[in-house]
């Protein structure tokens, strides 16, 4: 007998085909996606798939661009459209993607993105009453308003990576301390599989006391680092967190640029490395830079 394919659908069902496929997906990236499948069918309409052509994605694209969406947020959301065209053409929905080829214009200057935290930047943060007066605002999460930064300076991790450390996530190994950057608690995630790795711990951050905070966080029985940081309805318990860094750089350090946010100490770190004369390959292996794409697919 000759194979059928199936008949198509909207994008909106091939979203919900998509989500039911790995129902562990990352709450963030169904809300991402789910955001993106609706401005496309304010742009082109609810019409089956199978419909769409390759003006339908161009006007989409055009669409984005007026609306003022950097590029790389705009490239970002062709993919996941794309994604989910590709699942169709791979389950046999579709015979082919009309996404196929189509691509965002780069713009010739493009609007500035985040950048590294300067060294002034870090003196004038260190030297906020976070640290000298040892200053712990409650919606800076208590300690963890003093220790993230210290950590995203010294690790070069992402801030969702150290909101979400457990006191067992500190641990030692033949003399040297390290943190975990897992997935395996509940509850706790990793951008991508090569995330998960091991980070030394800088003497720095042991001769500030990271390591004595992690046991009288143990004697008090807690799980999390710092406890005090819940997750939001994605499950990100970095969430508020980064809302109240950006308010308190600007208004009590004085740091007023957008384009510095916390993912400025990763720029820094990755700078200082470069400045170190440590080569690239290392400096990839504490970070895991690298970018995947398999949530994707």
């Amino acid at each position: 007998p000759t194979s059928k394919r199936a008949p198509a659908s909207t994008m909106r069902h091939l979203l919900v085909e998509w989500k039911e496929a790995v129902p562990d997906r990352r709450p963030k990236t169904v809300s991402a996606f789910e955001a993106t499948v609706a401005e496309f069918e304010k742009v082109v309409g609810k019409k089956p798939a199978e419909q769409l052509c390759r003006e339908d994605i161009v006007c989409f694209c055009d669409a984005m661009g007026r609306s003022g969406n950097h590029y790389r947020t705009s490239e970002k959301k062709l993919t996941f459209i794309k994604a989910l065209l590709n699942r169709a053409v791979r389950r046999g929905t579709l015979s082919s993607s009309p996404a196929e080829g189509v691509r965002i214009d780069k713009p010739k200057v493009s609007a500035p993105g985040r950048v590294s935290y300067e060294p002034e930047d870090l003196r004038r943060i260190f030297a906020s009453p976070l640290y000298a007066e040892r200053h712990r605002p409650r919606a800076g999460g208590g300690e963890a308003a003093a220790w993230i930064p210290a950590l995203g300076a010294f690790t070069g991790a992402r801030l969702e990576e150290l909101a979400q450390l457990r006191v067992d996530d500190v641990k030692s190994k033949d003399g040297i301390d390290y943190l975990l950057i897992t997935d395996i608690a509940e509850g706790a995630k990793v951008k991508t599989e090569a995330s998960r790795r091991r980070l030394p711990v800088h003497p720095q951050l042991v001769s500030a006391g990271l390591l004595h905070y992690c046991e009288r966080m143990k004697g008090e029985g807690a799980v999390w680092l710092f406890p005090v940081l819940t997750p939001d309805a994605n499950g990100i318990r970095s969430a508020a967190w980064s809302k109240w860094w950006g308010r308190y750089a600007r208004a009590k350090i004085g740091i007023t640029e957008r384009s510095k946010v916390f993912h400025s100490f990763r720029h820094a770190f990755a700078d200082a490395c470069d400045d170190a004369g440590i080569s690239g390959k290392v400096t990839r292996a504490l970070m895991r830079s690298e970018e995947h794409t398999s949530e994707l697919q």
